[in-house]
C-alpha cells in the first residue's frame, strides 16, 4: 500500500525527465500564450509544456533548454524565427535576461491587453473596466534594491536576478525602469566593491558581509550587510554616496542557522525621512518615509491609484473609514479631505511614527493610527465600539492577501463598503470569493502601474448586500 503512494509520482517525474532527453534538434517551438511569470507558452514535439524566456505570442522560435521543472522545459530564445506583429525592439541590453523586465520585447499596447485578460480570466462572472495605461512607462520607479554577488571564478556582481535563474545576479550596465541618476551612483558602489575585493553574503556558507543596496526617492540609500565592515571601508563608501545622497543607512541585517535572525537600522547620514509629494485630484499631499515603511513605488501611478479609489467610494463628508494595513498613511491621507473620520492600522511602528509626521505636514486632524496586527486591532473591544455602523473599509494586503484571522473579524464589522486594492490579483481573487458571502462586487478596475513587468494593481469596490448599490 504505501509503496504504491510513491511509485506512481515518481513513474511520471521519470517519463518525463526520460521524455525530455528524447527531443529531437533544433527545437522549434510557436508561441500560442503566456506563463504567469510572463514567458512565452508552448507544446513542442506533441507533449512537452515549454515555457520560453522573452518570447512573445505569434513568434516562431528556435529554443534551447535550460532547465527542467516539474510542470514544464523552461528554455531560452536561441533565434527568432518569425517574429510576432506584437513585438518590438526592446531598449535595454539587457532585456531577455534580467529578471527587471519580462515585457520589454512587446508593445505597450499588447502588453496593457496580456494584463487586461489576466484580470478577466481571474474574474469572469464579473465585467472589469479598461485597464488603466501609464503615461509614462520609463524611468518610473521610485525605488530599487540591487544585490551583490560573486561567481566561483571571483568575478563581482551588482544589480538584478537574472530571470529563469535561481538567484544568479546580472551585472547591470543600464535600466530603462529606475530614475536615470540611480545608474552612476550603483557604478560607483560597483567600483568601490571590486577595488576592496568585498566578500557577498552567501546563505549557504553563512559568510560575507554584503547583501544589497537599495535606492530610494531623491536620494535615500540603504546599505544590507550581514556584519559590518572595516571601518576606513565604510567610510570611503559613505564619502562616495554624500556627494549623491540625502540620507544615508546601514541595515544590519543578522541571519544564522539555529539562531533567531535580527535587524538594526543604523542612520549614518543626512536627514532620517525621505520626502514625496503627490498631486490627488488637484490637492497636494506630502509624504515622508524611513527605509522600512512601505510606500508605492511609481509615485506618479500612485497618484492615479488613489484618484480612482476615491471616485469608486464616492465618499459624501459624513463617512467613517477603516484603512486596513495603512503603511504610511497614504491612503487615508488621500481621503481624510473627504470624509468625517479616518482610522488606520498598520504593524510596522516605523510605518505609524511616519504617518502621524505625514498628518502634521499636511494638517490633516482626522486621522488617527494604531500600530498592530490587523487580525489582533480588529479584537480590541475598544476600536469595535469606534466602528460600530461603519460605512467604509480600505484594504490594501501584501501580496499574500488578507489572513483568514483578518477575514473572519472584518466580516463582523459588516461595513457598507470595502475597497479591496491588491498589487497580487490572484490572491485578490481567492479573497473576494470569501467576501462574496456578505458582499456583492459593484465595480473592477485594473491599473498599470508597473510597465514591461507582469504586475498589475487591481481595485475592487464591494457593496454589503443589504445595502442598495
Amino acid at each position: 500500500m504505501g509503496s504504491k503512494v510513491y511509485l506512481f509520482p515518481i513513474f511520471l517525474f521519470l517519463s518525463y525527465t526520460l521524455g525530455m532527453k528524447k527531443l529531437s534538434e533544433p527545437i522549434i517551438a510557436s508561441i500560442k500564450g503566456y506563463s504567469k511569470s510572463g514567458d512565452g507558452t508552448a507544446r513542442v514535439q506533441h507533449r512537452h509544456r515549454l515555457q520560453v524566456i522573452g518570447a512573445a505570442v505569434g513568434d516562431k522560435v528556435q529554443v534551447r533548454i535550460i532547465r527542467n521543472e516539474r510542470t514544464h522545459l523552461l528554455a531560452k530564445i536561441v533565434e527568432i524565427l518569425e517574429s510576432a506583429p506584437t513585438r518590438v525592439k526592446p531598449k535595454c541590453i539587457h532585456a531577455g535576461t534580467c529578471g527587471g523586465c519580462r515585457f520589454q520585447h512587446i508593445s505597450y499596447d499588447e502588453q496593457l491587453k496580456i494584463k487586461q485578460d489576466s484580470i478577466e480570466e481571474l474574474f469572469p462572472t464579473y465585467p472589469v473596466n479598461p485597464i488603466i495605461g501609464c503615461d509614462n512607462i520609463w524611468h518610473y520607479r521610485g525605488k530599487m534594491e540591487y544585490t551583490f554577488s560573486k561567481d566561483q571564478g571571483g568575478n563581482q556582481f551588482l544589480g538584478l536576478i537574472e530571470c529563469g535563474s535561481y538567484g544568479r545576479v546580472l551585472d547591470m550596465k543600464e535600466c530603462f525602469l529606475a530614475p536615470k541618476k540611480f545608474m552612476p551612483i550603483l557604478n560607483l558602489v560597483k567600483a568601490w566593491f571590486v577595488k576592496h575585493n568585498l566578500e557577498p553574503y552567501s546563505s549557504i556558507k553563512c559568510e560575507g558581509n554584503l547583501k544589497s543596496i537599495a535606492f530610494r526617492g531623491d536620494l535615500q540609500v540603504t546599505l544590507t550587510l550581514a556584519s559590518r565592515l572595516p571601518t576606513e571601508i565604510e567610510q570611503e563608501l559613505i564619502a562616495i554616496l554624500k556627494d549623491h545622497a540625502t540620507s544615508i543607512y546601514i541595515n544590519l541585517h543578522v541571519a544564522k542557522r539555529g539562531m533567531r535572525s535580527t535587524q538594526e537600522l543604523i542612520h549614518i547620514y543626512g536627514d532620517t525621512h525621505f520626502y514625496e509629494e503627490l498631486q490627488v485630484a488637484g490637492k497636494k499631499l506630502k509624504l515622508c518615509a524611513m527605509p522600512y515603511s512601505f510606500m508605492q513605488p511609481n509615485p506618479k501611478q500612485s497618484q492615479v491609484i488613489l484618484e480612482e479609489a476615491i471616485k469608486m467610494v464616492d465618499p459624501k463628508g459624513n463617512e467613517t473609514v477603516l484603512d486596513l494595513y495603512s503603511g504610511v498613511g497614504t491612503i487615508g491621507l488621500a481621503f481624510a479631505s473627504y470624509v468625517k473620520k479616518v482610522i488606520a492600522i498598520e504593524i510596522v511602528k516605523e510605518a505609524k511614527e511616519n504617518a502621524i509626521r505625514n498628518c502634521e505636514y499636511n494638517q490633516i486632524k482626522n486621522l488617527e493610527f494604531i500600530a498592530s496586527d490587523v487580525k489582533d486591532a480588529l479584537l480590541d473591544d475598544e476600536l469595535k465600539k469606534k466602528l460600530q455602523d461603519l460605512d467604509v473599509m480600505i484594504v490594501d494586503p501584501p501580496r499574500g492577501g488578507i489572513e483568514p484571522k483578518a477575514m473572519r473579524e472584518l466580516l463582523r464589522l459588516k461595513a457598507k463598503k470595502i475597497l479591496y486594492i491588491s498589487c497580487n490579483p490572484k490572491t485578490q481573487a481567492a479573497d473576494i470569493k470569501e467576501l462574496e458571502k456578505e458582499y456583492k462586487v459593484g465595480k473592477i478596475q485594473p491599473i498599470d502601474q508597473f510597465p514591461h513587468t507582469i504586475h498589475t494593481e487591481n481595485l475592487i469596490i464591494l457593496f454589503r448586500k443589504s445595502q442598495q448599490m
